[in-house]
């Protein structure tokens, strides 16, 4: 897809992949309404900006049509919400996957790292 290096993505894919997920038009993302139906794709778009780019939050802002500080605030929500909503958990892991960036989330939320050790053992 449209991705960059370094694994991160381009701000502008993260707003076409949500826009496509959640079915809302560009402008309603990039807008002023604060209704819930574009309110929580924003949110997520702050956050995944936030993991996957190398913006600052005033760049955040200024992309977003934003103050920073509510990009800080967006962003912080969907990560308490992820914690507690397998279905914020979920919308994360699809948009991920429409962006290639599965690996992303899975290292993102295992706390450590986990190894697996598989014995083979010939037959007699």
């Amino acid at each position: 897809m449209d991705t960059s290096i370094a694994g991160h993505v381009r701000p502008e894919a993260v707003l076409t992949a949500v826009s496509r997920h959640f079915k809302i038009h560009m402008s309603n993302l990039l807008g002023p309404r604060r209704d819930s139906h574009c309110a929580y794709p924003r949110h997520i778009v702050m956050h995944l900006l936030r993991e996957h780019t190398n913006l600052s939050w005033p760049k955040m802002g200024k992309l977003l049509g934003r103050n920073h500080s509510t990009c800080i605030s967006g962003a912080r929500k969907i990560g308490r919400l992820r914690a507690k909503d397998p279905g914020c958990q979920e919308t994360l892991a699809e948009i991920l996957t429409q962006l290639n960036l599965q690996e992303a989330l899975n290292a993102s939320t295992s706390m450590s790292p986990t190894i697996i050790v598989i014995r083979v053992t010939p037959r007699a």
